[in-house]
């Protein structure tokens, strides 16, 4: 009878020592993960010290996150064509060219973390102020003034990118400033072309 009970008290024992060492061992993974998202996080989309970058990446900089504001534009407002557009080839048109803008918009917002460039969380007052109008805009007007806003933005960026790819320093930045400037010349051209068959 003791043999036995001594064997359940052992049995008891290593049971419980077993969970202590699951425990602790959960307790360690948990700790290890925690730290491996800290030091994940700390990589990413640090601020740039603006303090040793020279004029011409300072302006590179202004240029990137000009860019991303647009694009967040862009994807909202051809998200909004795509919902509210009445003439089918300006929904066609807005589900191609939203499509090509959320994928510009990721690229360069992988950049600015890449780069350490902040990345605004609201959309410019002007760009605001433009969307907002769309969204206000009754069904009798929106074609017209959806088409006239991104008319006049793709030609206005497109003007004001050709400026800057040359003189960017920033590697990485060049390559998504061309890539940009390609799409904005082929939506509008598309956006023409939608104009014509609609009229």
């Amino acid at each position: 009878i003791i043999f036995i009970n001594e064997l359940i008290k052992n049995k008891t024992m290593i049971k419980y020592n077993l969970k202590l060492i699951g425990g602790s061992m959960f307790l360690l993974a948990s700790l290890f993960f925690v730290s491996c998202q800290k030091d994940n996080n700390s990589n990413k989309n640090t601020p740039v010290d603006q303090s040793k970058l020279s004029e011409a990446d300072k302006q590179s900089i202004v240029v990137i996150q000009n860019l991303l504001d647009n694009e967040h534009f862009f994807t909202q407002a051809t998200a909004l064509g795509m919902e509210r557009a009445t003439k089918l080839e300006l929904k066609d048109f807005s589900t191609k060219a939203n499509e090509g803008h959320s994928k510009s918009l990721e690229k360069i917002k992988a950049v600015c973390v890449d780069k350490g460039i902040e990345i605004p969380e609201k959309l410019s007052k002007n760009l605001n102020d433009k969307l907002y109008k769309l969204t206000v805009s009754n069904n009798a007007d929106f074609d017209n003034y959806y088409y006239q806003s991104l008319l006049s933005d793709y030609k206005a960026n497109i003007d004001s990118l050709a400026r800057f790819i040359n003189e960017n320093t920033y590697q990485n930045a060049q390559d998504i400033l061309i890539e940009v400037t390609t799409v904005y010349n082929k939506n509008l051209d598309q956006l023409d072309k939608t104009k014509k068959a609609t009229n």
